[in-house]
């Protein structure tokens, strides 16, 4: 757990350091990063040597399985029947002796070392990837570590779309330029980074919720994988395009660079949450219940910066907060309430800076059912046929056909795992409600609680007949709110009507599912982003806060032969997806031709990194993976960015084909030079190239021409680049065989 602090607490402070040291001299250099680099490792020492490792020996049931000696599983709550059975005290040093661990462990060393030993390599003339899943999103990235380390002002203007600064939780791919500022390579230190990050993941995991979580993490899936058996063919059968629940590890660690930071961080808080607000009550023999591990500055800078990094994550980590200060006494909420006040200056300055200083439209939109009913999701069925789904069939229509059609779609995507929460969510239910009376550290009134309850169904249910059923918004709030409250206030009246004032008692568990369950409706009824799949961001949040409980409270407590039937139910689909996605792509899928990209880089160094420059919009255009601006990149990633590209999109193409007012268009696009290459020649080939007549190329090459479009302040001609040219950072060290 030290380390763990101590080495998120360094990328932290590291990257917030480099940003504004980056802000005050106006772009980063060597010696923004070598100062950040010092104070990221001072900050680590200190919370190395502030983070609490202490562990208590802990009693457990003497048939308690193996994950109940693990410290990251939440202990159960025991009831008449458990008390009653024999207790042994288990040391700490066993809670690492389960071979199911290990087992856990050494699958996720060998996803995290093919996926990101050829997260990006060398072969031959060609830089490659292992992931086709990461083609666009990494070259994404690439641009954007290029870009802060090409030294251009901080907060940097939007390299893929004029007329906007960066709208991007850029943190991990700042802390990425810093390394290269600090002489690490980008192969080099995406690499590493994807390394180190997959150890603090799997070690918080199992922190947070022992080996099933570890394995929940690793084999997500449905039924869909379970046709292995039809064709005995290992393959990633979560990521055709008619699955949304898609592989996380696959899908989103690998490609989503902010998890590798935002995932660990957040499983850390969410546990020191757990232990500082719900400690285990000592049993006998067993000592005093282990202190919070985390000092508050800690936790303070890692909540407080999370914007930086992931905005999803922050979102998902204010939600639990939210609901934790619902549930706390006076005492924990004043705590609470003042790591929110600390941190609300820092979180809205980020938020801040990531969206276009609040210039970005709010994505916001009621969106019931996630993707069930969108495009190819919409179609889980066809997952399962050789043959494309028949794009004239009728739309799902009718009572029983949307019926139908959700079931389908949730049981192929979840399989069995929508029943288990169900089945927690009634544990739980049912367990407070007999131990009501009982003392708990931490209880609520149960009238407030109805009540609540009330209200969110009163808010759910006028919010789908206003947006979905369109009935007008005084029907809605004249109607539904009242109806909600009538059938509420008899059932409130009966179960409270020997003492108003009776409580109940809120466990970890309840405390935990209980925002896991309202971040899933949320996220399954309202859209957070352009693409609705991305809602995936919360889901995620939703299905790792809950997966513990479902273990400690559900599955561990039936007989061997039973879990053993549902782990597999669970993680079969996911276990072949997750294989058969590493077995693909043995040979890497090309991403830029190393020979063109140098060259084009030597080109590129007279030239300031604030200029702009006109180009064919693709994701790995060589002046993006060497940091440079386009005035438009690749549209899906503009897209997804919330901008509004048509118009633009359509004049850069009559631009970049010679029209008669080209000049006019390039400087509304405030671009200064004009690239042509290999990408604009296949796709302007009609183009007229009325500027090889007009004006002379600053740079040329086998790669295509550079054109500076104000010749009055043109670059001096000894700035051209021969056609052979010395490797450029990116390629610097290049690893002599892939992966290294």
């Amino acid at each position: 757990m030290k380390l763990l602090s101590a080495g998120l607490t360094f990328v932290n402070v590291m990257t917030v350091c480099g940003l504004l040291g980056g802000i005050a001299a106006h772009g980063l250099s060597g010696k923004v990063a070598a100062f950040a680099a010092i104070v990221g490792l001072i900050a680590a020492i200190l919370a190395f040597l502030g983070t609490s490792s202490a562990i208590t020996q802990k009693a457990v049931p003497a048939n308690a399985g193996p994950d109940a000696l693990s410290e990251g599983t939440p202990s159960r709550d025991r009831g008449p029947r458990d008390r009653n059975q024999p207790i042994v005290v288990a040391p700490a040093s066993q809670r690492y002796r389960s071979i199911w661990l290990w087992l856990m462990v050494a699958l996720f060393a060998i996803f995290a070392i093919r996926s990101f030993c050829n997260v990006l390599f060398v072969d031959g003339n060609e830089l490659k990837i292992q992931n086709p899943n990461n083609l666009g999103d990494l070259s994404l990235h690439i641009t954007y570590i290029k870009n802060f380390a090409t030294g251009v002002a901080l907060w940097p203007e939007n390299p893929i779309y004029v007329y906007s600064t960066l709208r991007y939780p850029v943190g991990v791919d700042l802390f990425n330029s810093l390394l290269l500022c600090l002489g690490v390579g980008v192969v080099r230190g995406l690499v590493w980074a994807g390394l180190l990050a997959s150890a603090a993941l799997c070690y918080s995991l199992y922190r947070w919720g022992g080996t099933f979580t570890i394995a929940g993490f690793l084999f997500n899936g449905g039924l869909v994988g379970f046709q292995i058996f039809k064709n005995w063919d290992w393959n990633d059968y979560q990521g055709v395009q008619y699955i949304g629940w898609k592989s996380l590890a696959l899908s989103m660690l690998v490609t989503q660079r902010g998890l590798l930071y935002a995932l660990p961080v957040g499983l850390l808080l969410l546990y020191h949450w757990r232990a500082k607000f719900f400690p285990r009550a000592p049993e006998e023999g067993a000592g005093e219940p282990a202190p919070a591990p985390l000092p508050f500055w800690v936790e303070l800078t890692l909540y407080a910066t999370m914007p930086l990094f992931h905005l999803h994550t922050f979102m998902a980590l204010s939600l639990v907060l939210a609901f934790l200060f619902l549930f706390l006494d006076s005492g924990p909420r004043k705590r609470l309430a003042l790591l929110v006040i600390l941190a609300l200056v820092p979180a809205s300055f980020f938020v801040w800076l990531i969206t276009d200083h609040f210039h970005a439209g709010s994505v916001l939109q009621w969106n019931p059912g996630w993707v069930q009913n969108n495009g190819d999701f919409a179609r889980p069925l066809a997952a399962f046929s050789q043959q494309p789904p028949n794009p004239a069939d009728p739309p799902v229509s009718g009572f029983f056909g949307t019926l139908k059609h959700f079931f389908q779609f949730w049981t192929i995507n979840f399989g069995i795992f929508p029943l288990l929460v169900i089945a927690l969510v009634t544990l739980l239910v049912l367990r407070t409600w007999k131990r009501r009376a009982e003392p708990a550290p931490v209880q609520i009134r149960l009238v407030l609680f109805l009540g609540a309850v009330a209200l969110a169904l009163a808010a759910l249910a006028s919010s789908y007949a206003y947006f979905s059923l369109g009935y007008s918004l005084f029907v809605v709030l004249a109607l539904i709110p009242p109806v909600a409250f009538a059938v509420i206030i008899p059932f409130a009246a009966a179960v409270a009507q020997r003492d108003w004032r009776q409580k109940i008692p809120i466990t970890a568990a309840t405390a935990f599912v209980i925002p896991a369950v309202a971040l899933f409706l949320f996220s399954c009824l309202v859209k957070t982003a352009p693409w609705e799949w991305d809602n995936i961001k919360l889901i995620i949040w939703s299905y790792l806060i809950v997966l513990p409980f479902v273990w400690s409270e559900v599955v561990s407590r039936w007989r061997f032969p039973i879990r053993a039937v549902v782990c597999i139910l669970l993680f079969f689909s996911g276990f072949v997806t997750l294989f058969g996605g590493l077995a693909a792509g043995k040979g890497g899928f090309g991403l830029a031709d190393r020979n063109e990209l140098d060259a084009i880089g030597v080109a590129l160094k007279p030239i300031s990194p604030e200029a702009r420059f006109a180009a064919y919009p693709t994701y790995n255009h060589p002046l993006l993976l060497q940091g440079r601006k386009l005035v438009m990149g690749y549209p899906g990633h503009v897209w997804t960015q919330g901008f509004n590209y048509g118009d633009d999109f359509n004049k850069l193409q009559t631009m970049m084909n010679g029209a008669p007012n080209w000049r006019e268009t390039a400087k509304n696009f405030k671009a200064r030079y004009l690239f042509w290459g290999r990408e604009e020649m296949k796709n302007y080939a009609q183009s007229t190239r009325p500027w090889e007549k007009e004006l002379k190329p600053i740079a040329t090459g086998p790669w295509g021409s550079i054109y500076d479009l104000e010749p009055s302040q043109q670059a001096p001609p000894a700035a051209a680049a021969p056609a052979a040219a010395s490797p450029t950072p990116i390629a610097i060290p290049v690893p002599s065989t892939p992966g290294q």
